[in-house]
């Protein structure tokens, strides 16, 4: 498959979705072991500059830049967190990549949480996404056989966990000061933007690094491939794709990966992705339906 057409996210994996092995076959881990064993933070971070990835979680902000300011803040006690609330209506694309790709997801979070050298990794989980969860929790225990998390991973001495969080919120929950105020067992309910910038003053009151699913699935792929892979699509501004949740009205609801640059025209006519051909400089792929819930 040609660069210009391959997706930049998902990716077919053999075997149930929970199966390592599958995940591996397709260059699963290696973004990872490079992490632990060749790059400093510094390197990682770079590439993620690089690569212009923003945060597919609604505000867009620079990842890179986002993963710097929690590595160099003054306080060293920093902690992680995956958000996979996902509690507005209609929207679906986290759902689909927690259930189809838990280990590109586990990647992600290990290696942002190394990174920025958090003291405790969570992934926030929307409580009613029951299948979703158990294909974690497999994937997790799969991983940590593996050696890629737990104790000593990859004989580097490095130690790291990820802690899945049941996250009973409602939808301002999603809103990312008010799931860590829900972690702490308080009502969620969003912080004064600023001064509480989860950067600052997250978990604990302690510099945070908040990352949604999809960008965190990004990570992995970009490490591997490198940035000028992901740049070769999308707009300047915003470089790789983004999923799509079409639902209502319309002829072919599901979950798209398409190009940042896309319109909604193009998105509901099917335009980009009716084939390689008519796409072949900007590609896209039908990842999902989404099911009656």
């Amino acid at each position: 498959m040609s660069t210009l057409t391959e997706p930049r996210l998902v990716q077919q994996i053999e075997g149930a979705p929970w199966e390592i092995e599958g995940y591996l076959k397709v260059g699963g881990y290696e973004a990872w072991k490079r992490c632990v064993k060749e790059l400093n933070a510094a390197q990682v971070i770079d590439e993620l500059k690089k690569s212009g990835l923003r945060g597919r979680g609604g505000a867009g902000f620079p990842t890179g830049i986002k993963w710097d300011k929690v590595l160099n803040h003054r306080v060293k006690e920093r902690y992680f967190v995956c958000n996979a609330g996902e509690h507005e209506p209609g929207t679906f694309k986290d759902r689909y990549l927690l259930k189809t790709l838990p280990h590109q997801l586990i990647e992600g979070c290990l290696i942002a949480s190394f990174t920025v050298q958090a003291k405790a990794s969570f992934i926030y989980v929307n409580h009613e996404y029951h299948e979703e969860q158990q294909n974690l929790r497999k994937a997790i225990a799969q991983a940590k056989a593996h050696g890629f998390l737990g104790k000593n991973v990859l004989g580097s001495g490095v130690d790291i966990e990820l802690e899945l969080f049941d996250g009973h919120g409602s939808y301002v929950a999603g809103e990312e000061t008010a799931m860590l105020e829900s972690m702490q067992g308080r009502p969620a309910m969003p912080r004064q933007k600023p001064p509480f910038y989860p950067t600052d003053f997250g978990l604990y009151g302690k510099p945070t690094l908040v990352n949604n699913v999809e960008t965190l699935c990004n990570i992995p792929r970009i490490l591997h491939k490198g940035a000028g892979w992901f740049t070769q699509i999308g707009t300047e501004k915003c470089p790789g794709t983004m999923m799509f949740s079409l639902s209502g009205s319309v002829n072919r609801p599901g979950v798209y990966e398409m190009p940042m640059g896309v319109t909604i025209r193009e998105m509901v006519r099917g335009v980009r992705w009716r084939s390689a051909v008519v796409a072949r400089s900007r590609p896209c792929s039908r990842v999902g339906r989404p099911s009656r819930w």
